[in-house]
């Protein structure tokens, strides 16, 4: 139920045109809302540890099959067309935020999984990335 509404609502973020940052505590939690998304042909971009990301969404990280970089102009290209993100709460200060498309490094909106096992101080961190959020 839960992981449906928010991929439902994701999908009506894109159709208006906004961008949106999937977050939570565990990298679980947020590659089940990611699998889903790829079900729906929604692309994406995952930011975090190889090793701890799901293999279904490994070809969706920056240099993985479905965002192949060829130096920093690559990695530009690529986050200028970004719209949605997903990583975990502690990712946030990924220098990757610096090269999204606004700029500024935001999202419009931010979508927080799990959000009542995640502390105050770790969800800040999302949450100063977007203009809206969603818990």
């Amino acid at each position: 139920g839960k992981s449906t509404v928010i991929v439902e609502l994701i999908q009506i973020l894109l159709s208006r045109g906004k961008t949106v940052l999937v977050t939570s505590h565990t990298n679980t939690a947020v590659d089940n809302i990611l699998a889903r998304l790829i079900e729906k042909n929604v692309d994406f971009i995952r930011i975090g540890n190889k090793k701890s990301v799901s293999k279904e969404v490994q070809p969706y990280m920056i240099g993985g099959d479905r965002h192949p970089v060829d130096g920093m102009e690559g990695l530009r290209e690529v986050m200028e067309n970004v719209r949605v993100l997903g990583c975990t709460c502690y990712n946030m200060s990924h220098p990757i935020f610096s090269s999204h498309s606004r700029g500024d490094g935001k999202f419009d909106y931010c979508i927080v999984d799990e959000a009542s096992q995640i502390t105050l101080p770790a969800v800040l961190g999302p949450l100063l990335k977007v203009d809206k959020f969603v818990l």
